[in-house]
């Protein structure tokens, strides 16, 4: 990676990585120092699905993570009440968080109200070509560029 990372001349800040939370537990020895390579690099590492898997605390506290994404799930049974508490943990963890599967705007309230920083799902947009992003960012309002 350290090569296409030279060669390229592609910034790794710019990189993000996401492992699936069983996939971190079931290969958490090999996986943990390849994503710590990788996070040296520059590279930002995530959980995804956080939350569906059966990873314990101890497993967020030693992985070399840069960001949770949280279930969808999660957001669609609107357990504001475990949204709050997944916040809250990764507060403590200093991991940044991501909402994933926000379909309505009555969502997307919901976790701007309990202090949620991020969030990806179609009520903000759709999955978009290069092409569709460069013509959809000037588009988006400032509220939402942050959420």
């Amino acid at each position: 990676m350290s090569k296409i990372l030279l060669e390229t001349g592609f910034p790794a800040r710019h990189l993000s990585l996401e492992i699936t939370e069983s996939s971190a537990v079931q290969n958490y020895g090999k996986a943990s120092q390849q994503l710590l390579h990788l996070q040296k690099l520059g590279i930002r590492i995530g959980l995804d699905d956080f939350g569906t898997g059966y990873s314990s605390l101890s497993c967020l506290d030693n992985l070399p993570l840069n960001f949770l994404k949280i279930d969808q799930s999660f957001v669609a049974k609107e357990r504001w009440d475990t949204l709050q508490l997944i916040l809250l943990l990764a507060q403590q963890l200093d991991l940044a968080v991501v909402a994933e599967g926000i379909e309505t705007p009555e969502q997307l309230k919901h976790l701007q109200n309990i202090g949620c920083p991020m969030g990806q799902g179609y009520h903000l947009s759709f999955p978009l070509t290069p092409e569709q992003v460069q013509a959809w960012l000037p588009t988006v309002p400032t509220v939402a560029a942050c959420f």
